[in-house]
């Protein structure tokens, strides 16, 4: 038995440190004021409410997509149509080349590495990225088919890239990259996965690096978002409102360096909050979702 301290002694106690809050815990709480629509005119009054269901359809959602990604968006004029789904490819390369010279503005001189994720046939790494860096591009994409074809639409650049499928929902960088580009990609993924994909690609950038985000941007000011399904559209399709979007990030631990609206899009520039990238803290038992 050791002393007792004298009355008159104060007890040093170790301080209780605080849960962390789960995943959906921080949803319900920045998630209240998000609210939208879906197709088949279905409203949502909160996050939570859209999460629920998009859990509950989420493997239907993707499956829908793949092959809908595989079969039913041909009949462009161009491969870049394909990927964009208009013939306008070329007034958007000349804006991501400019948004990108900002989003590394007094932070890369002379960036080395990027990832393209959802890459497709490699639009984006050939006009955007490839002249961006002194050394390698990562393309990432679900489709071997698309794969296939960034190979021979980058064959003269092939010794500068790394191919590698993989869905997005479930991959991780394996390496460190300067530049991380994800465009038109974010759409296709429920709500979860996108905080997900954000935290596991911000773990995957250098000290300097940035995550360039362009997103397709809701239209109507009063929603938060809008919802395709394969019921009404063939296909799952998310359409966020830069508010919802900025929830999202927030959720993945990322900060927003710039953002700005361009044609009907919103563009963003993302760093890491610290060197370290901390865990998403899971849900438990009381995920109320």
């Amino acid at each position: 038995m050791g002393k007792k301290p004298h009355r008159s002694q104060k007890v040093k106690r170790p301080l209780v440190q605080p849960r962390p809050a789960t995943l959906g815990q921080r949803v319900r709480e920045l998630g209240q004021d998000i609210h939208g629509v879906d197709d088949s005119g279905r409203e949502y009054s909160s996050l939570s409410e859209l999460w629920l269901l998009q859990g509950q359809q989420r493997d239907k959602f993707y499956k829908v997509n793949e092959n809908w990604w595989v079969k039913g968006y041909e009949g462009r004029v161009s491969l870049e149509g394909t990927m964009i789904g208009d013939e306008a490819s070329q007034e958007d390369v000349q804006h991501s080349q400019d948004f990108l010279r900002k989003a590394v503005e007094g932070m890369l001189d002379d960036p080395c590495s990027a990832l393209d994720c959802g890459a497709g046939i490699g639009r984006v790494t050939k006009a955007v990225l490839l002249p961006a860096v002194t050394g390698s591009v990562t393309l990432v994409d679900q489709s071997e088919r698309w794969l296939q074809t960034a190979k021979k639409y980058l064959e003269r650049e092939a010794d500068r890239c790394h191919f590698i499928q993989c869905r997005l929902e479930t991959y991780q960088p394996s390496s460190s990259f300067d530049i991380i580009w994800v465009q038109w990609t974010l759409q296709y993924l429920t709500d979860e996965d996108v905080v997900h994909l954000l935290h596991n690609l911000s773990a995957g950038l250098t000290s300097q690096g940035v995550i360039v985000l362009k997103e397709n941007n809701m239209s109507q000011d009063s929603l938060s978002f809008h919802m395709d399904t394969p019921g009404k559209e063939g296909r799952f399709d998310m359409t966020r409102s830069p508010k919802h979007l900025h929830v999202l990030v927030e959720l993945a631990g990322l900060r927003v360096t710039h953002m700005e609206l361009w044609d009907e899009c919103s563009c963003w520039v993302l760093r890491c909050l610290s060197e370290e990238v901390p865990e998403l803290a899971p849900d438990g038992p009381d995920q109320g979702q």
